[in-house]
């Protein structure tokens, strides 16, 4: 692949690369929002007729909300395929048509694997939208990426400068505190709110887990269009609100840490497993309902996941420079 002048001052510029983050949560977030409640049925009907390979092409009216956000959710996986590729040395044309035509095929695959998915329609028209989102993530970096991961790494620097472990359990004290008090006061809402008004009777929304679900529910009216089979996801987009920030921190500063005796080790583990627990609990109370095991173990992986996550490119450092 040619080599441009210009990448070789933006790997000069990058001490620690993000573009592994930037993949992997961009990759991680495409695949939840697409492929949501995650299940898989051939569709004998729509399929009968017509190749798999061929998708529907007409779109339907009124989506232009739906057209705004398949954009929006293609550019993070296309800034950090940028950052990644010109890190490399790839030129700026080059790393166009790559970021392209990546874009594009992975929307088709998504497409054609929701021809699978009966909750899920697929149209060319998802795909223009989505490859149209890694052009734009393309000239976003290219406009505005060295100062954005600049900027990132600045922030990421100091906080491994001046995080402790005894800070980082500070902050996530006070983080959990505010974050518990709104979930309570949502969990407490939802129970007020009238859900036929979307135009699904009780009993659908009862099936869907209503009753058994937390806050994170509050956030499905912001969807006009909300079935009672896709509230769950919005509780989890939730969890992951309150838990994945919470991890990245929690990776930060315990990643430099060195334990010794068996203090400091209980200590992250309280650290670690008491939030997701006590926040459970305390919605279960507020609710009048059992504590969900399941959402536990969830949350618990959302904030190892992001502990994990924060630290990716940290191996990739050296090799940039």
């Amino acid at each position: 692949m040619p080599k441009d002048p210009a990448a070789a001052s933006i790997r000069q510029a990058s001490p620690s690369s993000w573009s592994n983050r930037v993949l992997t949560l961009a990759l991680a977030g495409i695949f939840f929002l697409t492929f949501y409640p995650f299940r898989f049925a051939p569709r004998a009907q729509s399929l009968a007729h017509r190749s798999p390979l061929l998708l529907a092409g007409v779109a339907k009216s009124g989506r232009s909300l739906e057209v705004y956000l398949n954009i929006l959710l293609f550019m993070p996986f296309s800034f950090g395929l940028s950052e990644k590729l010109r890190e490399r040395g790839w030129t700026r044309r080059a790393t166009f048509f790559a970021a392209l035509l990546a874009g594009f095929l992975l929307s088709y695959g998504i497409e054609f694997c929701q021809q699978y998915t009966p909750t899920r329609q697929s149209r060319w028209e998802d795909v223009l939208t989505n490859s149209i989102g890694a052009v734009a993530g393309f000239l976003l970096f290219e406009l505005c990426g060295s100062f954005i991961v600049a900027l990132a790494q600045n922030v990421e620097r100091s906080l491994r400068a001046s995080l402790t472990l005894r800070r980082a359990a500070v902050i996530l004290l006070v983080y959990f505190a505010l974050w518990f008090g709104l979930s309570l006061r949502l969990q407490k809402k939802a129970r007020s709110i009238n859900w036929t008004s979307y135009g699904h009777p009780a009993t659908e929304w009862n099936r869907g887990g209503l009753r058994a679900l937390g806050p994170g529910i509050v956030l499905a009216r912001l969807i006009h269009n909300v079935k009672p089979r896709e509230i769950a996801g919005y509780s989890f987009i939730y969890d992951a609100l309150i838990f994945v920030p919470a991890g990245a921190l929690f990776g930060l500063a315990v990643i430099p840490f060195r334990p010794q005796g068996v203090v400091a080790p209980l200590f992250l583990a309280v650290v670690f497993i008491a939030p997701p627990w006590l926040l459970d609990r305390i919605l279960a109370r507020a609710s009048g309902r059992p504590m969900c095991l399941e959402t536990v173990i969830i949350c618990l992986i959302l904030f190892a996941a992001a502990a994990v996550w924060i630290n990716v490119d940290r191996g990739s450092a050296a090799a940039v420079n």
